[in-house]
């Protein structure tokens, strides 16, 4: 029920949601749509970097996103790096939100877990290199959550969620 891709189809989809939304002729219309992901991935590094390690730090990611290559240069084209990268930033900040919990003797929050394995299920659509990366963080997250002494039914029942979910995709186009 797929188109057979290399890549996974996520950012096609809304690429396509976007053209039947916007559908104006002009290329510059087509670029403007991977450039709401890069002012996103602004917002998403102001709103969830970690508090613990204050305003200092955070304001010089913030900087170090504004102007890092990848943003800048992908937000000009109608490619899933992006939102990729976007979901990355979610993706590396909670996690350390998490951490920060669980050095704290506390549970991840609510909020963290949704954020988490929600930008893991957009990863694992967007790009095989998502997933990876979702893999790594919720694997260090296990060994700090072994660490630390906290429960890890959250994370494996999360990630397995989302590994399902990334295997709609995946299974079938690997079996193609």
């Amino acid at each position: 029920w797929l188109i057979i891709d290399v890549h996974p189809p996520l950012f096609n989809i809304l690429l396509w949601g976007w053209n039947h939304l916007v559908p104006y002729p002009h290329e510059v219309w087509l670029r403007v749509f991977p450039f709401l992901f890069t002012v996103c991935s602004l917002a998403v590094s102001y709103f969830l970097f970690p508090k613990a390690y204050g305003k200092t730090a955070r304001f010089l990611f913030l900087g170090c996103v504004a102007v890092m290559w990848h943003n800048i240069i992908f937000g000009a084209y109608a490619r899933s790096y992006v939102l990729l990268l976007l979901v990355s930033i979610v993706i590396t900040l909670v996690s350390l939100r998490i951490l920060d919990c669980f050095k704290n003797t506390r549970p991840g929050t609510r909020q963290d877990y949704m954020w988490l394995f929600g930008a893991g299920v957009v990863a694992a659509w967007t790009h095989y290199f998502g997933l990876l990366l979702f893999s790594v963080c919720v694997f260090l997250l296990f060994l700090a959550a072994l660490h630390f002494k906290q429960k890890k039914t959250v994370l494996v029942v999360g990630s397995g969620v989302v590994f399902l979910l990334a295997g709609i995709w995946l299974v079938p186009n690997f079996l193609h």
